[in-house]
């Protein structure tokens, strides 16, 4: 991962990602969000994008090399994200079945307690897209345990 970081006299102003080698429906969730929170929050203690820890830490540390090489203190940029703690009211849902992954497996999962009689069903993903190991192999491979 190859970053760009523009600097002004007091803040990180822009990080971009200009060269990746990174899985692209893997990788474009970090891509986007980790450098816009680093210079949102002015930090390079972003948690990382879920199902793209290893893209974003790479690009972290490349952000984190950017502002050693421009003769700054990556310390002072490891700044503590105050987390929100707004109430975000009740999160409850009743559900006949409840998948958690939507791979290959938990859609099947899914679509056969659909197929066998419950009424409802509720299927969480962490990822920003559906379908698993398959999804990022062009279909071509389904694998367990990933």
């Amino acid at each position: 991962v190859t970053v760009e970081v523009t600097f002004s006299d007091t803040a990180i102003t822009e990080v971009k990602v200009t060269d990746h080698a990174e899985t692209p429906n893997i990788a474009e969730p970090a891509i986007e969000q980790i450098p816009a929170q680093i210079v949102e929050y002015q930090s390079i203690a972003v948690d990382a994008v879920s199902g793209a820890t290893n893209t974003s830490n790479a690009i972290l540390a490349a952000v984190e090399d950017c502002i050693g090489q421009a003769g700054g203190d990556p310390e002072a940029y490891r700044v503590e994200i105050e987390k929100s703690t707004e109430d975000l009211g009740d999160r409850t849902a009743t559900v006949d079945v409840l998948v958690i992954g939507g791979g290959g497996t938990g859609l099947a999962a899914a679509m056969s307690a659909l197929d066998n009689g419950a009424e409802s069903v509720m299927l969480v993903e962490k990822m920003s897209h559906y379908g698993g190991s398959t999804a990022v192999s062009g279909a071509v491979v389904a694998a367990e345990n990933t």
